[in-house]
């Protein structure tokens, strides 16, 4: 028989190196597949991070113009403009920010980038809040007695946004919104609502208008800003102005109101009621004519005669006469003059003084120098007006009013309060108040009482 020894029997190996190509493809396999499920996961979250983008960019988009609910087609227009404009970049920031492995997170921003994203998201809401805000405070129209005087640029601002004859583009006025910056140019969270004149615009306008270059030149100044091209309200600064009560446009007090006030405080006429306007509705109320009356320097009260009508018929018809006291102003003044102070104390600070400021203007300083009794004025704040002390007064004086011009304030503020109060004390609905009781030693003629009627 022959033997055959295995080790030199041949053997295929083709069976081996097949399993060891089998085993090499199939970790190849395993890597590969390692690496595709690698890069289709990232693929996944880049896809994720590109939907998170733009979805984030639409909702953002979204919500910015549908946040205006208020205003007129200027505001919802540059509100579109500017969420659409700053999509992108919450588009940008979302991607930045997102997932477990966010880029960010390799370039150690995240904390910035999601601070700023969330600095963005609340745009919206603030932007919408800062716009009512806005067109609220420059409405002047809702203003009784608006002293234009005062806010200039405001009052352009709001002809712009209410489309104004001559504030339209057309010459040369323009607006946007842009994000607020702190002193080192970063964004803080604040947004302005930028105006902006084109004089090159406005002045081709004007030609095809008809106006003359002299005319033109003459109005330029009246069409910019303050003799800027260019004026921004901010939110932040906007709202701190506005808080607690505080406005853009300082209110004319109403003299009414304010004779109302210091009757009420006062006290010395009780049950007045006041009509929708806020003034005392002549009747209402009682006064005591003991306090009020007027008497001469021998003690004796001082009296008007009326003529009421007819005692009797024909030969025996006799005129009758009715007699009141008269009012004295000196005590009027007396009365009130607590309130007085108190009002001038108010008007005094500061913070306030733009309220006088208006009261001036549009009230107190409509007067002719010949009306004022020069001597008595400098009897009481120490110097004569002039015609110079009577012009408007300005609201940007960063020193404020000046003590002489607080004087004259006072003095021709308590001149119409006591000349309002004495109108209605004298008034017809008061004659039964006013009525002359007879006693003795109290009229101007101690016979009077005998003769009377």
């Amino acid at each position: 028989m022959s033997y055959r020894n295995p080790k030199y029997t041949y053997q295929s190996h083709a069976s081996y190196y097949q399993n060891l190509i089998d085993a090499g493809v199939k970790a190849g396999s395993k890597i590969t597949e390692n690496e595709n499920t690698k890069k289709e996961t990232a693929r996944k979250i880049n896809q994720a991070r590109v939907g998170a983008s733009r979805g984030a960019n639409q909702a953002f988009v979204t919500k910015g113009v549908q946040s205006n609910t208020y205003g007129n087609q200027t505001t919802k227009g540059a509100i579109g403009s500017y969420f659409e404009n700053t999509g992108p970049l919450i588009g940008d920031l979302t991607m930045q920010t997102t997932g477990p492995d966010a880029p960010c997170e390799a370039n150690g921003n995240c904390a910035e980038l999601t601070s700023r994203l969330a600095t963005l998201n609340k745009a919206p809401g603030v932007i919408k809040d800062f716009t009512e805000n806005m067109l609220s405070q420059v409405d002047y129209s809702k203003l009784e007695n608006f002293d234009e005087n005062q806010g200039g640029n405001f009052i352009l601002a709001a002809n712009i946004l209410q489309g104004a004859d001559a504030t339209t583009p057309a010459y040369g006025y323009s607006y946007n919104i842009e994000e607020g910056v702190d002193e080192k140019n970063r964004p803080d969270g604040s947004y302005n609502w930028v105006f902006k004149f084109d004089e090159t615009a406005a002045r081709k306008q004007l030609v095809a208008d008809g106006k003359t270059e002299e005319e033109i030149n003459e109005m330029m100044p009246g069409l910019r800003f303050d003799g800027k091209d260019s004026f921004s309200i901010n939110s932040a600064g906007l709202a701190q102005q506005t808080a607690n009560g505080g406005s853009v446009f300082v209110d004319t007090p109403k003299m009414s109101n304010e004779m109302e006030e210091i009757v009420s405080a006062s006290g010395f006429m009780t049950g007045t009621e006041k009509d929708s306007k806020g003034n005392i509705i002549p009747g209402t109320g009682s006064f005591d004519i003991e306090k009020f009356k007027l008497q001469g320097d021998d003690g004796y009260d001082q009296i008007s005669v009326v003529q009421e009508g007819v005692i009797g018929e024909g030969d025996n018809a006799q005129n009758y006469s009715a007699n009141y006291n008269l009012i004295d102003e000196n005590k009027i003044k007396n009365a009130m003059q607590n309130e007085i102070n108190t009002k001038m104390d108010y008007f005094g600070q500061q913070q306030n003084q733009g309220s006088a400021i208006a009261l001036w203007n549009k009230v107190l300083s409509d007067v002719d120098i010949t009306d004022i009794n020069v001597e008595e004025v400098e009897k009481a704040i120490g110097y004569k007006p002039t015609e110079e002390d009577l012009q408007t007064w300005d609201y940007n004086n960063p020193s404020g009013l000046s003590e002489k011009q607080l004087g004259l304030f006072k003095h021709l503020y308590e001149k119409y309060a006591v000349n309002e109060v004495y109108k209605l004390m004298t008034h017809e609905a008061y004659k039964t108040q006013r009525a002359y009781k007879p006693s003795e030693k109290r009229s101007t003629n101690p016979d009077f009482d005998k003769k009377r009627f």
